[in-house]
């Protein structure tokens, strides 16, 4: 009887001592390390582009075929296609946040990324508790104002929402009104927030300053310049005259622009 003990609690010994599988990867200080476990609908943590900022190239997860992408802070994973309509869990009030950050703050009128991706029927709140500066990051809730000052979450109000080459466009309707989306226009491919052309260039504001330089080149010349020795071709001549008329609408109308013509 004795020897069948010993035999068994070897045996018990030996199995406490054998790492179960998927949960030791090494020993590391006397502290057991375990291997970062994804869920079934994640093949990796990073490597893809990331739905809620597109120029983060691959630094969020890539998932399988029935699963959709995380936002922000739970980027590196993901989760059922069927749930793509809400937050990931983890994310701060997940049924109405999709990501806490990536989003153009509707409080703000230059165009950032700092504010929530808010799910349909959810509110973007403002400055305050839940707003970017909370170390959760922003978040999204029902339409109940003891949480926050807050607006609907869609780019009908949220102007600055849409990228310059979308379009804000109905989608859902929410009770008496419509929840509202961006969609980039023809020709350009991302998620509307930010859109590619075909090159793979993000669109430039309109305030973003442009220089044109063009050398026009005659095979006769004269010191000093004299006017008219430059014959310009009919696509020349269209050029000048779009550059002079946006000099006079610059100078005539109230716009926040200028142009400045070199000859």
């Amino acid at each position: 009887m004795k020897e069948v003990c010993l035999i068994l609690c070897t045996l018990a010994l030996i199995l406490v001592f054998i790492p179960q599988q998927g949960q030791v990867s090494c020993q590391e200080d006397n502290k057991l390390v375990r291997p970062k476990k994804l869920n079934r609908w994640t093949i990796s943590a990073t490597g893809c582009p990331c739905w809620w900022d597109l120029t983060r190239k691959a630094e969020c997860a890539c998932c399988k075929k029935y699963g959709t992408q995380c936002g922000y802070p739970r980027h590196n994973k993901c989760h059922s296609r069927k749930f793509k309509d809400v937050g990931c869990r983890g994310i701060p009030n997940n049924m109405y946040t999709l990501s806490t950050k990536g989003y153009p703050c509707y409080f703000q009128k230059e165009k950032t990324k700092d504010c929530a991706w808010c799910a349909y029927k959810g509110y973007q709140c403002g400055p305050g508790k839940f707003g970017p500066t909370n170390k959760r990051g922003n978040r999204c809730f029902r339409n109940l104002m003891n949480y926050c000052d807050s607006v609907i979450g869609d780019c009908r109000h949220i102007p600055s929402a849409c990228d310059y080459n979308a379009r804000c466009v109905p989608g859902k309707p929410f009770g008496k009104t419509t929840w509202y989306k961006c969609k980039c226009n023809e020709g350009y491919t991302g998620n509307g927030v930010q859109c590619f052309d075909k090159d793979g260039n993000l669109s430039k504001g309109p305030n973003e300053p442009v220089d044109v330089t063009m050398n026009i080149k005659s095979e006769f010349y004269v010191f000093p310049h004299e006017e008219g020795q430059y014959n310009d071709t009919v696509n020349i001549q269209q050029i000048k005259d779009g550059m002079e008329l946006t000099k006079e609408i610059c100078m005539n109308e109230d716009k926040t622009c200028s142009a400045i013509l070199t000859p």
